[in-house]
């Protein structure tokens, strides 16, 4: 935790089925237990502002976690009185969470979290109050991008332009083919992205969609020796086209 933030709570709780869930990343898990925190009686009601600064990414980041969590059914987002309140879910809930179920919250009985203490500090954080979170009433990503495949490009194991350009291509490829990717096939194909190394990730890419392949293959050779045995164009070449 950074000692200069004036932050609304005094510590950070993750339950044992948010931490073992293979389907969110570690940013996902710990802005669950910051939300956790801050859900006193009245419920959590940070603005996207205040969860952005306090995890120190960004507000798009956080609007794509928050939707990977209320699709997942660990929080709840209502609408009080033109306040966003956000609550967490009850254990019977992370239950279903871990299975796969889609929780939609309706009459449960909401867990109450620790007790909203401010702990001093120096540099200021966005206002932490009823009136700041408005505008945050979003419930699906931005930009026309699905919550889904904004969590891919997060979670994706490469970050570079070359990279994520190349997925968001083969994502579209399988919407066009009729062969829309799923959650558990993406982490799979994340983890041979990781032993085949990035070059060969965004060749393998290139190639099934050139070839109008339903799959990605790991490439038999490497990435130079693919590339040195393309030999460039003569004047001849060009005469027998």
């Amino acid at each position: 935790m950074r000692p200069e933030m004036n932050l609304k709570f005094t510590g950070v709780w993750i339950p044992r089925e948010v931490f073992q869930m293979d389907s969110l990343c570690p940013t996902a898990k710990f802005l669950y237990g910051v939300i956790g925190s801050l859900d006193g009686e009245e419920g959590c009601y940070a603005s996207n502002a205040y969860l952005s600064a306090t995890l120190g990414i960004s507000d798009r980041q956080i609007r794509v976690l928050l939707g990977e969590l209320e699709v997942l059914g660990l929080i709840v987002r209502v609408d009080d009185a033109g306040k966003r309140i956000i609550h967490t879910v009850e254990q019977v809930a992370l239950s279903k969470g871990l299975q796969g179920s889609i929780v939609q919250g309706g009459g449960s009985k909401v867990p109450r979290g620790r007790k909203k203490t401010s702990v001093g500090g120096g540099r200021k954080l966005p206002p932490y109050n009823k009136e700041d979170n408005k505008e945050d009433k979003d419930t699906v990503a931005s930009d026309s991008v699905p919550v889904q495949e904004q969590a891919w490009i997060i979670k994706a194991p490469f970050g570079s332009d070359g990279f994520l350009n190349a997925w968001k291509s083969w994502v579209v490829y399988r919407k066009e083919i009729k062969k829309k990717l799923t959650d558990s096939s993406v982490r799979e194909q994340f983890k041979d992205f990781v032993l085949w190394g990035e070059d060969k990730s965004i060749y393998s890419i290139q190639q099934s969609i050139k070839q109008g392949w339903q799959g990605l293959f790991e490439p038999q050779k490497s990435i130079g020796v693919m590339k040195s045995n393309t030999k460039p164009l003569t004047a001849k070449d060009h005469e027998t086209f």
